[in-house]
Formats: C-alpha cells, structure tokens, sequence
C-alpha cells in the first residue's frame, strides 16, 4: 500500500502561528492544520464505508505525524503502528509504545500499552480518527495487554474527543516533567534517558541506561538552553482490552476511578475558525 504523494503538492502552514492560534481559540492544533490544508484538491475519495485499517511501518506513520501531530515527534519506542487506508492510499496513523523509562509499561498494575501517537491527514473522511483508533485496539495484542492508555494535552486544544467518541473511560489528569527544546517543541521527561541509552554499550544483549552519563547528557541539554520544567495537566484515558470475565473486571476497575469527560470552551464559531486557519499558510 503506498503513501498518498499529495504531501509533496501541500504547502507548509506557519505552525508556530497556528500554535498561537490554538492557545487563543482553545481549538484543536490538528484540527487548525487539517483547515489550513483542505483547500488542496483532493487526490481521492475519503469514503469511510470502504475504509481498511492496516499494520503500517515506522516510516509510513513518521510521515504523517510529524506533519500533523502537536509535539512534532515520533514516540522514543513503537511497538506497533497503524494506518487507515481508502483505497490505496493512507490518510492517518496511530502509534502505540509499551515501554516507558526503559521499563514495561502498567495502569492500575496492569500491563498497558500507550497510544502515544496518532493523527488524520486533512483530506480523510471526519470520522477517521475514531474508525482506525477502534479498530487498532481490536488488532493490538489482547492477550498481552489488560488497557490501552491515551493523553489529551489541552495546550494543543485537545479534550480527547476521539476518545469520548471510542466510548475511553477518562481517568483523571496527569502532570509530569518536561523538556522543552530552544525552538519551543517538547520532548518527554526521560528524553535525556532515551539519549543516554542508545548511545550505552549493551549489556547480554540489551542496552541499559548509564545514569552518570544520562546525567552528563542532562547538563549539556541544560547548558544548551533546554528547559527542564513541569508540563501542563492533561487529561487522561483508558480502555479496557480482552473478553469475558477479564474484561469485565477491567471495565469495573475504570468505572471506579472515572470522572465525567471535559467540555470543550470554544471561544469562535466554526465559520471564524476556518477562515482564521485558512489565512496561515
């Protein structure tokens, strides 16, 4: 299946504008950019009847995130990825990572897996994102994982929407630590981990991470203007995986903890909103 060549004929938004826009609106950053793309003409049909999801590798699903996802980044580690196809051509992709700090993933300690990635390109059908998110659950391996766990960052005007819309129990909120780069992009906390680990000498065939040179690596970023600080509460969201008596009992486990899902504030219409995003090219 091949990647839709529409991205070579697309002209580049300003994002730092829309990043602007988003945090004045309230209004989601991809959405923003699907706006200020739609004008191209379509190389397709976005007919959802006769959508597929697929497996899709690193590089398919890298294309499209960095072009549409807030953070600008490809999770540290993938464990699985996949695209929405109409036709042959692929208009989103989800990425999913079961390892965080160089150790195994858990919710509730429960093994889970993060969909730590995911975006539409602007000409997909609108009911994208939940048709490939839904049916990507069903693909991930059930037998291994007890939830899938996703977060919605409100500074990227995100309330997790899509997952309201998969039927996501939301849990809560999260804050953790950042780092944010000169340029204003951001990385996770263990960045510096990440860095220090591939760059470790494996240890019987797996690397670690060397924490005085993690350390080192921590203190150069420091002295190179990066920022290490806390970062802004998202909302968090699971869903449960398996059958039968396990998935209840994981069903059960996210009623107990869940809270009413976030609304959205929206401070312009849609028809200001449009024609704001389509002026930032």
């Amino acid at each position: 299946m091949k990647q839709l060549n529409i991205f070579q004929k697309t002209p580049e938004p300003d994002y730092e504008k829309l990043r602007e826009l988003c945090q004045t609106t309230g209004v989601a950053f991809q959405k923003l950019i699907r706006d200020t793309k739609v004008t191209i003409e379509k190389s397709c049909k976005a007919d959802i009847k006769t959508a597929m999801v697929a497996e899709v590798t690193y590089q398919q699903a890298k294309k499209i995130i960095l072009d549409y996802e807030w953070l600008g980044t490809m999770p540290s580690q993938v464990c699985a990825a996949f695209g929405i196809f109409f036709g042959d051509e692929l208009g989103g992709v989800v990425c999913f990572s079961d390892v965080r700090q160089q150790t195994k993933m858990s919710f509730l300690n429960h093994p889970a897996v993060i969909l730590a990635r995911g975006a539409c390109v602007h000409w997909a059908h609108p009911h994208s994102a939940s048709f490939l998110i839904s049916r990507a659950c069903k693909m991930i391996d059930n037998e291994k994982y007890d939830f899938v766990v996703a977060y919605s960052d409100p500074e990227a005007g995100e309330i997790g929407t899509v997952y309201q819309a998969c039927n996501w129990f939301c849990v809560g909120t999260s804050q953790k630590m950042r780092w944010t780069a000169p340029d204003g992009s951001t990385r996770s906390a263990y960045h510096h981990r990440n860095l220090a680990c591939s760059k470790s000498p494996k240890v019987n065939g797996k690397r670690t991470t060397d924490k005085v040179l993690a350390e080192e690596i921590k203190n150069d970023l420091l002295s190179k203007g990066w920022k290490w600080e806390l970062g802004p509460k998202r909302y968090r969201y699971a869903f449960p995986l398996g059958s039968g008596q396990r998935l209840r009992k994981s069903k059960k486990m996210l009623k107990e903890i869940s809270i009413p899902y976030p609304k959205r504030n929206r401070r312009l219409n849609k028809k200001q909103l449009v024609v704001r995003a389509k002026n930032i090219c």
